[in-house]
């Protein structure tokens, strides 16, 4: 048996059916005629706006207008049902009790065979709480970045692509920019690549562990030149735990790097000639030769006593016995590299660590000092000679000498040439 149906038809559903989704329906439907005199609403309509049904129908839809709405709005919405369009939109609209609510609304137009407009249907959302919320929300966000933008501190959010997401006004004003104008951009957009590189190597160590990073100081280039900061990080969190990015807090701390820079120097310098001091030495010395251990490389360790330092202050002075201190030791450091550490430990005694210098070395830096010094010498209007006495000791990479014990021997052979020199 041939099936006669049309196949583009769609089987329908009963007037019960059709009632019942209407009626047990969660938005608000509205019915009207081309009038807009209401001709049916659902039970949700009685409960958010508190009119019956029996009070709603024949009534016109303007009942609930709370007059909150921009009356563009309504424009719109007649502008949009007379071309037979369906319209989007949302009211602020007015219960029976007085009470405002305000819904999302779709309105559309129901034609005929013949395109006649035969009733409006409207359904309709109460999203008053919902809007109640967001509006807590962004007040809640604006008093928040109100407390952020009055503290001194630099504080921003990044996410996983490091992109920041927000910035506070101190931040925004260190780097010379607009607060609009550093959300989205990265540190590499901001900072030399160098900086950027490390500034983005913490954040995904705390991106990666979860685990935030404290007290990294760290420089930071600015328009107005170089800044040391204190920066925390610690991980950007959503509401399931799961990591989306970095919070950081960074304090300018330049001026206590700077003390701190200055207290460092003072303790490992010597305040008349710039050299190492005793305990500049001493730290220098031992770091160095840790490491001559672990390479192992050849150290030579030179004690110089300088000749006559008393004679020079009894009958010149002792202004001009600290010049001749200041040419002694600008004439060492000439002579070493940056790698050796150069000191005066006191009064006349000059002290030398070179790095990875084979013992056979020796006299040619001996023969290098002695040339120094002559240079010093021979400069006309002089009245007064530099002379040194040294002592050498070696620590081999094969045979590594405590410094304690590498001063003593060369203590003990610089005395040995200073008796050499007087017994001439």
């Amino acid at each position: 048996m041939t099936d006669t149906r049309d196949p583009s038809a769609r089987p329908g559903l009963s007037c019960r059916i059709l009632n019942q989704i209407i009626e047990e329906n969660p938005e608000c439907i509205v019915v009207t005629d081309p009038a807009g005199a209401i001709v049916h609403v659902n039970r949700r309509f009685e409960e958010v706006t508190g009119y019956t049904a029996a009070e709603a129908i024949g009534l016109n839809p303007r009942v609930l207008k709370s007059g909150q709405t921009p009356p563009e709005t309504y424009e719109e919405l007649w502008r949009t049902i007379t071309a037979g369009r369906p319209w989007r939109g949302r009211f602020v609209n007015r219960k029976k009790n007085g009470e405002l609510y305000i819904e999302d609304a779709q309105i559309t137009p129901v034609l005929d065979d013949a395109g006649t407009l035969t009733h409006l249907v409207a359904v309709k959302k109460d999203i008053t709480e919902r809007v109640r919320l967001a509006d807590a929300v962004r007040l809640l966000n604006e008093e928040l970045f109100s407390i952020l933008n009055t503290i001194p501190a630099w504080i921003f959010y990044k996410d996983r692509e490091n992109r920041f997401i927000r910035v506070n006004q101190a931040f925004a004003r260190d780097l010379r920019r607009s607060v609009g104008e550093l959300e989205g951009t990265s540190c590499f957009d901001l900072f030399p690549k160098e900086q950027a590189e490390e500034f983005w190597k913490d954040d995904l160590q705390v991106i990666a562990s979860g685990v935030p990073k404290e007290r990294i100081v760290e420089p930071v280039t600015l328009a107005d030149g170089i800044r040391w900061v204190q920066t925390e990080k610690m991980p950007l969190r959503d509401a399931a735990g799961g990591i989306i990015g970095v919070i950081g807090f960074a304090n300018d701390i330049t001026e206590r790097k700077l003390m701190e820079d200055e207290i460092r120097r003072l303790t490992v310098l010597d305040d008349l000639t710039g050299l190492h001091n005793r305990r500049g030495f001493f730290v220098s010395a031992e770091n160095a030769l840790r490491i001559a251990r672990r390479t192992q490389s050849t150290c030579l360790v030179i004690l110089a006593d300088m000749d006559g330092l008393k004679i020079i202050n009894d009958t010149l002075g002792h202004e001009t016995g600290d010049r001749a201190l200041r040419e002694l030791a600008e004439a060492l450091h000439g002579v070493f590299r940056e790698s050796d550490v150069v000191a005066r430990l006191g009064g006349d005694e000059f002290a030398i660590l070179a790095f990875n210098a084979p013992e056979a070395h020796a006299q040619t830096i001996t023969a290098r000092i002695d040339e120094a010094i002559r240079r010093r010498n021979d400069r006309p209007g002089r009245d007064y000679s530099l002379s040194l006495s040294l002592g050498i000791s070696v620590s081999s990479g094969d045979h590594p000498v405590p410094l304690h014990a590498l001063l003593d021997l060369a203590d003990q052979r610089m005395y040995e040439n200073k008796r050499r020199k007087k017994g001439h």
